[in-house]
């Protein structure tokens, strides 16, 4: 199914379509990750604040002016780039801006795959397809991506939550469980997985 059949889909059936918010009961958000190169010192930080404070459309053009800057590590760029894209998607979404939404969404959708095509064993732009493709409904190719990002990285936590979350959605409290606990072991600090983790726990003893 292309980007546009999701993304109608989903936004005619009423499913999640907000990067950080995929509905899962108490399961509150699905995660993009990455982290932009030191271009800049505090090159990172202003990018979040940017995204953080709105003005997507600023920090889109910031990242595009600084991509010759990150010579070998354009890969990283990309990544950046999809996961703002993808943000100001799906905002003008929640605003009913369906066109311009499917237009960030597909702008998103390019730049992680020029992330993979620039350094294909580099996982976070697997992980950030994979969110993508889970917010607009297409659970098989999220979950092959979320594979892929696992496969690159055993330890990536983030990949493993989105995951558990993912068989959670489907109601495949066991496999959730599985990957909310390796999620948890991998982030102790994080108070969001082990939320999630005790989600799921409490879910699967219901059912029992």
């Amino acid at each position: 199914m292309t980007l546009v059949r999701l993304y109608y889909t989903a936004y005619f059936l009423g499913l999640s379509l907000f990067i950080g918010g995929v509905g899962l009961g108490t399961m509150q958000s699905i995660r993009l990750s990455g982290h932009l190169p030191p271009v800049e010192s505090t090159f990172d930080v202003y990018i979040d604040e940017l995204i953080r404070t709105g003005e997507h459309d600023r920090a889109i053009r910031e990242i595009r002016m600084a991509l010759g800057h990150y010579g070998s590590n354009r890969h990283l760029a990309y990544n950046s780039l999809g996961r703002v894209l993808a943000i100001h998607g799906t905002a003008l979404a929640m605003q009913g801006m369906r066109q311009e939404a499917l237009d960030k969404f597909q702008q998103a959708e390019a730049e992680f795959q020029y992330a993979m095509q620039s350094k294909p064993d580099y996982p976070d732009p697997y992980n950030n397809l994979g969110t993508l493709y889970l917010n607009l409904g297409s659970l098989q190719q999220s979950e092959a991506y979320f594979h892929r990002a696992i496969e690159l990285a055993p330890g990536y936590a983030v990949a493993h939550h989105n995951l558990g979350r993912l068989y959670a959605k489907q109601g495949d409290l066991s496999r959730a469980l599985g990957h909310l606990e390796r999620a948890a072991f991998l982030s102790p600090d994080s108070e969001e997985m082990r939320r999630d983790l005790s989600s799921a726990e409490q879910l699967l003893r219901n059912q029992r």
